[in-house]
């Protein structure tokens, strides 16, 4: 049973870099100052479906690739590609056999493990770690394990190895802030990435603020279309200058922009079929089976 530290230090927000070094998940192989090579890699359960747990991969896989000039592998991909050195976050499906809602363990320096019984709470677990700011990790070092607070869903306490409560960060709970909508989009020309997924305020060509919203279905997602959407978010992700997170969404996006709807699985061959709405921006239906 984990005991409370005698001086808890003030709440901080849980940030990407709790759970690895700066510099471990950005590389500056140049010596430029800019990172140009990202070293973290996200293993996923072959199983795992949820479609909460898959925005938030997609959301974390998107604030990734906004950090890099380019990448040399997926950033998510299955756990038995995670490679052997390097900073790994290994995702776990959800299971009964986990006392905890949500918790990460530290199996090493560079490898970390989220798993939990909950996919609520294990959902805003990544999407924390996607949109939380975090340009410095928090004073809690030394943490064995974070474990999801049975009390209240906004908060993760960090625990050493000995059992003693080292203190409490506060998570971002998916949906605590209101989505910003996108500018209307005037044009949806596939073939035209460029016009397409960005936009450029006052036609300023160095600015590729991005316009792709991913609205996820509402029942499952299949593994494969998890890790291929990730790669799709990614690619689109690198070319642009401005993001704002979540890219990602379970259920309607933000207005505006273009929406890339993932419907369930549907009889016939895979495509994507354009519908638009009454209001502004573009819905491209993926649907198939």
């Amino acid at each position: 049973m984990p005991t409370a530290a005698s001086n808890p230090l003030p709440l901080e927000n849980l940030g990407l870099f709790d759970l690895f070094a700066p510099e471990r998940i950005f590389v500056d192989t140049d010596g430029d100052g800019c990172p140009d090579r990202l070293a973290l890699f996200i293993g996923v359960h072959p199983q795992l479906d949820d479609r909460g747990m898959w925005a938030g991969i997609l959301n974390l896989s998107a604030r990734l690739a906004a950090e890099v000039v380019r990448l040399v592998r997926p950033i998510a991909g299955p756990l038995a590609a995670a490679p052997v050195a390097g900073p790994c976050l290994l995702v776990y499906k959800p299971s009964q056999r986990h006392s905890a809602a949500a918790e990460m363990i530290r199996l090493a320096v560079d490898r970390v493990a989220l798993r939990g019984n909950s996919p609520v709470a294990l959902s805003a677990l990544l999407h924390t770690l996607a949109v939380a700011d975090s340009r410095k990790p928090s004073p809690l070092s030394g943490w064995a394990v974070m474990q999801s607070d049975s009390r209240r869903s906004d908060r993760i306490r960090a625990i050493d190895r000995y059992g003693t409560c080292l203190g409490e960060l506060r998570l971002t709970l998916p949906g605590a802030s209101a989505p910003r909508s996108k500018p209307q989009l005037r044009e949806c020309d596939l073939l035209d990435v460029g016009r397409t997924f960005y936009h450029s305020p006052n036609d300023v060509s160095m600015t590729h603020s991005l316009q792709l919203s991913v609205e996820l279905p509402a029942k499952r997602v299949a593994p494969q279309l998890g890790m291929a959407l990730s790669e799709v978010v990614v690619r689109i992700v690198l070319e642009a200058t401005e993001i704002v997170l979540p890219v990602a969404t379970v259920g309607a996006p933000p207005a505006g922009g273009i929406t890339l709807r993932v419907s369930g699985p549907a009889r016939g061959p895979a495509r994507i079929v354009r519908m638009d709405g009454p209001g502004p921006g573009v819905v491209l239906r993926l649907e198939g089976d």
